[in-house]
């Protein structure tokens, strides 16, 4: 192979020599080179982002009475108030103050639902469904802040199973607030 390279017109050595050079660079780039330099330009465009002055105070507030606007035309479309006014907001403040307190008392919350609502008497049951893990004191004082907190919470429904650790059970539950009639949403 050598002697035929040698025997070759420096001129053809030259074109070859440059065709595997530029193959070796387009290799080089594609493999190599590409995306870290993509990479860079999209840290470059972040950074401009973050250095580029803030959207006036009147543009924020056309978007925000843009936003309101728009979500109360979905609102009406759901044939929901608008205001977030009614059991489902209600369900949301309780789940909200329900993963606030199992934080607090160090309760991993599994999940939360909306449970069905229903007429008890002369008032309306708002429920929600919570699965929850902890040792039986977090879990007992979790509980207890629940039924005497702000939002005067019941426990309507109750299961208790071991878990994995030595020490952790999980609870599954049913929760509600009741409301008489005429604070129904």
């Amino acid at each position: 192979m050598m002697a035929a390279l040698a025997r070759l017109p420096a001129r053809q050595l030259n074109l070859l020599l440059g065709g595997v050079l530029a193959v070796v660079l387009a290799l080089l780039w594609t493999f190599a080179l590409r995306a870290p330099l993509a990479a860079v330009r999209a840290q470059r465009a972040e950074l401009a982002g973050f250095r580029a002055p803030a959207a006036a105070p009147a543009q924020t507030a056309q978007q925000v009475a843009a936003l309101e606007r728009a979500v109360a035309t979905l609102a009406g479309a759901l044939g929901e108030p608008a205001d977030g006014g009614g059991a489902g907001a209600l369900q949301l403040r309780l789940i909200g103050e329900v993963d606030h307190t199992a934080g607090r008392h160090g309760v991993l919350l599994h999940s939360a639902a909306p449970g069905p609502e229903r007429s008890v008497g002369s008032f309306s049951e708002v429920a929600i469904d919570i699965e929850a893990a902890g040792s039986y004191p977090a879990l007992l004082a979790w509980l207890g802040e629940l039924e005497a907190g702000p939002g005067a919470l019941s426990v309507v429904s109750f299961e208790l199973h071991a878990g994995e650790g030595a020490r952790q059970r999980i609870i599954k539950t049913r929760l509600a607030a009741y409301l008489p009639p005429k604070e129904q949403p």
